[in-house]
């Protein structure tokens, strides 16, 4: 499904709570991808690039820990935890206890 979604010219979205389950799905996508003979610009999310744990890297994709990367439209397939894509949101958005 990914592959077609890119194919259409869709952005793909690989959030999960562990960086294993979206390594997981990461290669499912690239294995694909390689059957098909197909390439896109995908990026991992990584806590850091020497990290082994939370680091990704395929033919179509690369990882990186800069903040905003996720949001860098040059990607057709973005992929991190959820706990990363939602803490700039989340922070921004925090209301004290009243």
């Amino acid at each position: 499904m990914a592959i077609n979604l890119m194919g259409a010219g869709k952005r793909v979205g690989v959030p999960s709570l562990s960086h294993c389950a979206i390594h997981n799905m990461l290669r499912a996508i690239q294995h694909e991808a390689d059957v098909q003979d197909f390439a896109f610009e995908g990026l991992k999310r990584c806590r850091d690039e020497r990290d082994e744990d939370s680091v990704f890297e395929s033919r179509c994709i690369v990882s990186n820990k800069a903040p905003d990367t996720l949001a860098d439209p040059a990607f057709d397939l973005v992929a991190g935890t959820t706990w990363v894509a939602a803490g700039r949101a989340a922070a921004s958005t925090a209301q004290p206890r009243t």
